[in-house]
């Protein structure tokens, strides 16, 4: 809903992924009221915004409703944005329950959920691996026996690769079986059961869907699967070229992907792996901008802010979608600096990895007597930087000059829920 002077009433459900903050401040057309948790609030504020609610957890839907039931009643909101994966759920039964515009719950559930997830892909026989969901530690205790290494097991709910379990050997099912994480079935109980592949190359897939169909799309791979990164060292991704042998058939998984999950408008962020004996596999599926510096990535590459358009879409704003380009406008490589647990002592700056020929922008985002981590996804980092490769200084050499460059100096003293 409108507010007398024309601005947007809109709640966003905030965690740790501050991206679609300076865009939000620059939007004129929106006021903003911001729901997060206690760790957050004062990280919101600092970035300018004045209207901070804060609950114990986001996931805690009763208390979630304690504070958003009166700021309806006093001044309904007219969109609620949910940047992050822990947020898209909330975010989603918050617009069902009001009639606000955006993902509605149903199809975010399916977006965020593992095993319904995956059930709508088999369901539209997608290319996935074999999977079983499973309920209560009892159930996955039986389904790991049954089905043998190797294995992976996931939480149904999270985010990148968080609370994933490789299960290489008979030894590791053993092991498994003997004490298998508790957090794997809490809160949540399900989880998903999948055989492990051997894979060769991970992809990402970016895209804005309205009225069910795609209207801009960009194709990536990351330097090396996530399963097989540790945030101590650098994740690179770099976009396929348009005459790529499998651009065609990623973009056509991807809007398959889509359609079995009944998304009519969002941003989408999908991963598909390729085996090692050249097999696609369709991996998981985000109705959010990807992680990471995905979204810096295509703003250089593309010309286009994909929180802008988030905001728009998940607002029922119009989208022009006759400008969004169909091409990259120069050719970026991505490379997010690798980070580790401990307080920061001393870490290089964005000014000295500027002046490495071939790098276009540089981004640290960690400073002195920082306490990071010790909890981390696939896509965490300490700061990223965009790359434009030349005939005179290609990706990997300059990739090389950065490694060298980049140093992030800690002391062992990480505490639990540091960030």
């Amino acid at each position: 809903m409108k507010l007398n002077d024309q601005r947007l009433r809109t709640l966003l459900i905030g965690t740790n992924k501050f991206g679609i903050t300076d865009t939000l401040i620059s939007r004129r057309d929106l006021q903003v009221t911001v729901l997060t948790e206690p760790w957050y609030a004062e990280a919101y504020r600092d970035r300018g915004f004045s209207d901070v609610q804060v609950v114990s957890r986001i996931t805690d839907l009763t208390e979630v409703l304690r504070v958003v039931t009166p700021l309806m009643q006093d001044s309904p909101f007219g969109a609620v944005l949910a940047p992050s994966e822990r947020s898209v759920q909330i975010a989603a039964f918050l617009r069902s329950r009001y009639g606000i515009p955006g993902t509605s719950f149903d199809v975010a559930v399916r977006f965020t959920a593992k095993h319904v997830m995956k059930s709508c892909f088999a369901n539209a026989g997608l290319p996935i691996t074999d999977f079983a969901t499973v309920y209560g530690l009892g159930e996955l205790r039986d389904t790991v026996s049954r089905m043998g290494a190797p294995l992976i097991v996931k939480p149904s709910l999270g985010t990148g690769t968080r609370g994933a379990v490789v299960l290489s050997s008979d030894l590791d099912v053993k092991r498994f079986l003997e004490e298998p994480p508790k957090e794997l079935c809490e809160p949540d109980p399900a989880a998903v059961v999948e055989r492990f592949l051997t894979v060769s190359a991970e992809f990402h897939i970016d895209g804005l869907v309205t009225d069910g169909t795609t209207r801009f799309l960009s194709v990536a791979q990351y330097g090396k699967p996530l399963i097989r990164r540790s945030p101590a060292e650098p994740l690179c991704t770099k976009l396929l070229s348009e005459d790529h042998p499998l651009r065609t058939v990623l973009s056509d998984l991807h809007d398959l992907s889509v359609r079995a999950l009944g998304l009519p408008h969002g941003i989408t962020h999908l991963e598909v792996l390729q085996t090692t004996g050249g097999q696609l596999v369709v991996g998981e599926i985000a109705c959010r901008p990807g992680g990471g510096s995905i979204v810096p990535l295509l703003d250089r590459a593309y010309g286009i802010d994909l929180w802008d358009l988030f905001i728009d879409v998940e607002a029922g704003l119009p989208v022009n979608t006759k400008c969004l380009p169909t091409s990259p406008k120069q050719n970026i490589a991505l490379c997010m600096l690798s980070v580790a647990a401990g307080r920061v002592e001393s870490v290089t700056t964005a000014q000295t990895l500027m002046t490495i020929p071939g790098v276009i922008e540089a981004t640290v985002q960690v400073i002195p007597g920082q306490v990071l981590g010790p909890r981390f996804t696939s896509s965490s980092q300490a700061g990223y930087v965009l790359i434009e490769p030349s005939a005179e200084r290609p990706f990997e050499a300059v990739l090389h000059d950065i490694n060298n460059s980049w140093h992030l100096e800690l002391v062992d003293d990480a505490t639990e829920g540091a960030q």
